[in-house]
């Protein structure tokens, strides 16, 4: 018992250390980190106001975005409520999130309390106040649309009560399938097959008696509608039969279906349930239509069209007689220039309003008349997103008399892609950046400002003494326009290093002496750049359109900062475009398309030129295009094929008077029937503090630093079998090997490689033998870490150490063995360790420091629990050197190791995004601050961005926020006043004691 105890002690005492620096205080959430708690870019179709409970006067802002949440937003404030990923929150399921990418359907149900919504093959019911789950149904197919009907139902001893069921279409291997699912536990009640050719465009509606599907197909535009009670065929008839476009489709909903031609010349609008069409023109030169009008109900009493040209926007007003089937026009909305929005709305007197939004105003108007019911110019004016997305909340005041007034609250997309709220008074009452969600690349940049004064003293210190000297008083003079300004601002920066607290001038330039406000230049896949302080809170410095992603989502390569000019160069996936930005300022200096590269762009390789670096782009089939001499590399790269198994490859430059050749030196092929799954580098800036690992017994035991290592996972689909290869990119030459059985192919390998240790993260299923016949089976994600050292022996370098030659891997070392004579490389011995993780870790990254002094942290996306974990490098988590079957030597604990045990527990406390919901991330990126202790890190991807700073041996080079500043302070204004009292006390008594002595 005693033992047990014992052991006990040493295990909390090695893992204290780990755990507690990756802690995260409380007084420090707000001030070392930020995040942006996003939902995505709300549709226009899926985007209204909406009451949770009918004894409730006060309505929530939902939302199903273009990136697959549906969420929640008070409209007093634009606090989120709640969200739901419709997706997975996995890189496992990019492919899916990709195809689901802008789609998605979700209806209010009136008096339930609840929402129906539907995405991929899946259909959800949340509850409207909470966003907890009501029930989910997957199928086979994906859902095409949904709609909610009313069902009757009697209970014993009750009078007959309305049931809100779901109605889903689905698209099912060669058939249109129809649903109706119960409302209170999502059972199917009744389902309709039919068959179809092709892939048709769906769409739903539903009326008292009969639901209406609507296809969109190789056979035009066609209607079928099935008893609503049984779901048996009524009928099905064609009503534009030269109709194969699913964009020409207006709207579907309502008791209406509306279209228009290719050409944009009518809209045709029919009643559900008739064959009947009825023409109405359009303005002449439309370029755009679209159709506003109540979905949910059954039958509409009115709908608007909403037509673009080019350079103005119009709104008509129908009215629907649905009882004789008849649609006319009632007004004409007056033209406005540019671009503008449209928002229906019912409101409590069951009237139909019409929100008109452009870029200067928001107009108020009944579809009973065109009289403008109020006008209001918008006071920050903000060009409208593409999209024309809006919704609007309508309330009714009575007036004096018969007068009533009314106040409107606009929720709507500005062509920034924030979404704002607009009130009464026309000011913004919020602004959500959500156009920072889809994002696909980002790198953190010291400011230019940091960067000035080194240019500054590099330039000088190139010139003679006096050109130099000039220089200097120049520079200090023009430093001079900033002195009234830095005085103004000393007083108040006092007062807060004092008493704490953030600056309340956001004008002030950002003073960066740690290097904690890096600039994150951040590329989403809709085209645009973000420049965002990484340091609390999060604020967008600038955002700019980079690039036209009306055909394809912008797929980026790689980002290079070029800090002596101060700008970023992105260069895409697609043709090898090149867009340049000053990271200051966001302004776009250039934007260029590589001609010289055929295909798609599968990687930007950084590379040193007599120029100057550059990224240079290569194609997915490995071709590398054709460089000018000025631009020749001067070192050699590693090229992927991706249209072959084989695909890696080793590649120097020959620059000649006029041509810059290209010669490959090596080449892997992975084994037969395997493929390349991921490949992994060391980073840019990945420093060595010490070449070796100290022991607890003071031996060292030598690492394996080689800065030219690449890891290469493969797998094979068939057999299962993942294998892993470390290869020396300067000869190709394998260095090291591992195989693992039973590996899922369908999920994704993950790898990181940095200093002399690489890990890789996959999901298994194996069985192994614990003892006779007792077989265990072993199912999860695995983490595998393995260190490189240069000889297993404690102070003994291998090979290395018996030579004084320099070792290359070009040419390497002639070593003399026993029994026979070679020339082998200087192969590592490689350590390594195996651990079953409770939860899949995404996102594999690791901390950077300046001289890489303070402890490594591996930073890892947990989809499960939607935070980042830091799991410390060496100690108690991650050491392959960890003792397997026995307890640790007082040495070895005295290195922090901990026994062996094969899974691996995520500590609560390691989470560094603490009770954070962060969600979506795809990429974390981290880079090295000023001081040694810290390193700042960026998550992002399909949803959140999250910026913080972690120091993994505690921050021993910065004074702490809780410091006594004050305190210290008042003590020395203590000791000083207590120094001028009793230095004349001290004089008279040193004088006293010297005429005592003269006496």
């Amino acid at each position: 018992m005693r033992s047990f105890r014992a052991l006990a002690l040493l295990v909390l005492a090695a893992a204290a250390p780990a755990v507690v620096d990756a802690v995260v205080y409380k007084d420090q959430v707000g001030d070392i980190d930020f995040h942006h708690q996003l939902v995505g870019l709300p549709q226009r179709d899926t985007t209204f106001f909406h009451r949770p409970r009918l004894e409730d006067k006060a309505s929530l802002l939902y939302t199903l975005s273009d990136v697959g949440v549906l969420g929640a937003v008070n409209p007093s404030s634009g606090a989120l409520v709640w969200r739901q990923l419709l997706v997975g929150d996995d890189n496992s399921v990019a492919a899916e999130a990709d195809a689901t990418f802008g789609k998605g359907h979700v209806e209010a149900v009136e008096g339930e309390g609840w929402l129906a919504a539907g995405l991929g093959d899946s259909v959800h019911a949340w509850n409207a106040v909470s966003g907890r789950s009501v029930w989910w149904a997957d199928f086979a197919g994906e859902v095409a649309d949904v709609a909610v009907a009313a069902a009757a139902e009697k209970a014993e001893g009750a009078d007959v009560a309305t049931r809100r069921d779901v109605l889903a279409l689905f698209l099912e291997d060669g058939h249109v399938v129809l649903r109706r699912l119960a409302g209170n536990d999502g059972h199917v009640v009744w389902e309709h097959r039919e068959a179809h050719t092709g892939t048709p465009s769906l769409k739903i509606a539903a009326s008292t008696d009969k639901v209406y599907a609507v296809s969109i197909g190789s056979a035009g535009l066609k209607v079928l509608s099935v008893d609503a009670t049984t779901g048996a065929r009524v009928e099905e008839h064609s009503l534009a039969s030269d109709l194969h476009a699913a964009i020409d489709v207006l709207f579907v909903g309502g008791g209406i279906v509306a279209w228009t031609d290719s050409g944009r010349t009518k809209v045709k609008v029919s009643v559900l349930g008739t064959k009947q069409k009825h023409e109405f023109a359009l303005p002449e030169g439309t370029e755009g239509v679209s159709v506003h009008a109540l979905r949910g109900q059954s039958t509409s009493s009115s709908f608007l069209v909403h037509s673009r040209t080019a350079t103005a926007h119009r709104g008509q007003v129908y009215h629907v007689d649905a009882k004789k089937a008849t649609v006319q026009k009632a007004y004409d909305l007056p033209q406005q220039p540019g671009a503008g929005a449209f928002a229906v709305t019912a409101a409590d007197d069951n009237s139909v309003y019409y929100t008109h939004v452009t870029d200067d105003e928001v107009v108020l108007v009944n579809s009973a008349s065109h009289g403008i019911l109020g006008r209001w110019p918008i006071a920050q004016k903000a060009p409208l997103h593409a999209s024309g997305a809006a919704a609007a909340e309508v309330a009714i005041r009575p007036g004096s008399g018969s007068e009533s007034t009314y106040a409107v609250r606009t929720a709507m997309l500005t062509a920034d892609e924030d979404w704002v709220l607009i009130r009464n008074n026309g000011q913004r009452a919020w602004s959500r950046p959500e156009g920072l969600t889809g994002a696909v690349a980002a790198v953190l940049a010291d400011r230019p400002e940091s960067e000035q004064l080194v240019r500054a003293l590099e330039e000088e210190e190139a010139q003679s003494p006096l050109a130099a000297y000039i220089h200097r008083v120049q520079r200090h003079f023009d430093d001079l326009e900033h002195l009234p300004a830095y005085l103004q601002s000393v007083p108040g920066k006092l007062v807060r290093s004092i008493l704490g607290g953030a600056s309340v001038d956001d004008s002030t330039p950002v003073v960066d002496a740690f290097g904690f406000h890096k600039l994150a230049i951040l590329a989403t896949r809709r085209g645009r750049l973000y420049g965002l302080d990484a340091a609390s809170p999060g604020t967008v410095q600038w955002t700019a359109k980079a690039v036209d992603t009306t055909s394809a989502p912008w797929k980026v390569q790689k980002i290079h900062i070029d800090e002596a000019t101060g700008v970023a160069t992105v260069v895409g996936a697609t043709t090898g475009e090149s867009v340049a930005v000053k990271i200051e300022t966001g302004e776009i200096t250039a934007s260029d398309i590589n001609d010289n590269v055929s295909g798609a762009i599968a990687s930007a390789v950084l590379v040193n030129s007599a120029s100057g670096p550059y990224l240079l782009a290569v194609s997915e089939d490995g071709a590398i295009p054709t460089i000018p001499v000025e631009k020749c590399p001067t070192e050699s790269i590693v090229v992927r094929d991706l249209t072959s198994a084989a695909g890696i490859r080793g590649v120097r430059f020959v620059a000649s008077t006029d041509a810059c050749m290209q010669e490959t030196t090596w080449t892997f092929a992975v084994p037969p029937q395997f493929r390349i799954a991921d490949v992994a580098t060391r980073p840019a800036h990945d420093p060595v503090a010490s070449i070796g690992r100290v022991l607890g017994d003071r031996t060292v035991l030598y690492k394996y630093l080689n800065p030219n290592l690449a890891v290469v996972a493969t797998i094979s689909d068939k057999t299962g079998v993942l294998m892993t290869f470390l290869i020396d990119t300067v000869s190709g030459q394998v260095l090291s090997t591992a195989t693992y059985d039973g590996v899922d192919g369908t999920k994704p390998v993950e790898c990181l490689l940095f200093e002399n240790t690489f890990m890789c993260t996959y999901f298994a299923d194996y069985s192994m033998s614990i003892g006779g016949d007792a077989v265990q089976t072993i199912k999860g994600y695995h983490l595998a870490v393995s260190d490189l050292y240069e000889s297993t022996e404690p102070n003994n370098r291998g090979v290395l150490g018996n030579t004084a030659q320099n070792q290359s891997a070009v040419e390497p070392l002639e070593v003399v063995a026993d029994t026979a004579a070679g020339q082998p490389l200087l192969l590592p011995a490689v350590t390594s360790a195996t651990w079953v993780v409770g939860s899949r870790l995404t996102s594999l990254a690791v901390t950077q420091t300046r001289q890489s002094i303070t402890v490594r942290q591996v930073l890892a996306y947990v989809p499960r629990v939607h935070g980042i974990v830091g799991l410390p490098r060496v100690g108690a988590v991650l050491d392959p050197r960890r003792p397997v079957g026995r307890n640790p030597t007082p040495q070895e604990a005295e290195e922090g190791l901990i026994p062996y045990a094969p899974q691996l527990e995520i500590d609560p406390r390691l989470v560094v995004t603490h009770e954070r919901d962060v969600l979506g991330i795809q990429h974390i990126v981290t880079a090295a601050t000023h001081v040694e202790s810290t390193s700042v890190v960026l998550a992002f991807g399909r949803v959140d961005v999250f910026g913080t700073r972690v120091a993994p041996s505690l921050a021993f080079d910065l004074l702490d926020k809780g410091f006594g500043k004050l305190s210290m302070l008042a003590t020395v204004a203590a000791l000083a006043v207590g120094v001028f009292v009793l230095r004349p006390m001290v004089s008279k008594k040193q004088i006293d004691l010297r005429w005592k002595a003269l006496l």
